[in-house]
């Protein structure tokens, strides 16, 4: 065999084998796709359970004056600082439930603990940016991420572009977010109880 046919053999050879690998990456890619497929099916099933009870119950006459005039000023900064301390507390004892218990699957509530981080953020005058906000849900960054979208979606909260960042995503509440998380702690206080 002449070192010709000795190199057309090779490259026939690496041109099957070339081959094979493009025939498993195309397989690969194929059962990909199915998972990512599956995925999004069943993303888009959980979104369609959760817009199933989209209705929000209305504000208290009290809060809805306030929504409508669009005057948080009517709220002194003292009851701002009293709620936030609550929702400081609320969220501490939300952290050191699992802790206690040994078992961080008994507690969970992401779209809760996302929304008291925002108003924690929120009386505190500071931003609160998307992964802040995943990790203080305490769940995997998917989950919170998909909560977030729902509770976007539901208008409780609104996504701002970091002027000095831009790879970097703010997230605040709406005005009716804010409003419903100033109701529940006006509750509370007139309820006296500590919250959850």
């Amino acid at each position: 065999m002449t070192e010709h046919e000795r190199q057309d053999r090779n490259e026939a050879r690496d041109d099957i084998d070339r081959e094979a690998e493009l025939n498993r990456l195309r397989t690969l890619a194929e059962e990909l796709s199915t998972i990512a497929t599956a995925l999004f099916d069943r993303e888009q099933a959980e979104h369609k359970l959760a817009r199933s009870s989209k209705a929000l119950p209305p504000l208290t006459p009290e809060i809805e004056e306030i929504v409508s005039s669009g005057d948080y000023a009517k709220l002194s900064a003292q009851d701002v600082q009293q709620f936030g301390d609550m929702a400081r507390s609320v969220y501490r004892g939300r952290r050191l439930r699992p802790r206690l218990f040994a078992d961080e699957a008994l507690f969970g509530e992401p779209a809760w603990d996302i929304l008291l981080d925002l108003f924690i953020a929120e009386t505190g005058g500071k931003p609160l940016s998307v992964t802040a906000a995943c990790i203080g849900a305490a769940v995997p960054t998917s989950t919170a991420l998909r909560w977030i979208a729902i509770l976007e979606e539901r208008g409780l909260l609104s996504r701002e572009n970091d002027p000095a960042d831009a790879r970097r995503v703010f997230l605040r509440l709406s005005s009716d977010g804010y409003a419903r998380m100033i109701t529940y702690f006006m509750a509370m206080q007139n309820e006296g109880a500590a919250g959850a």
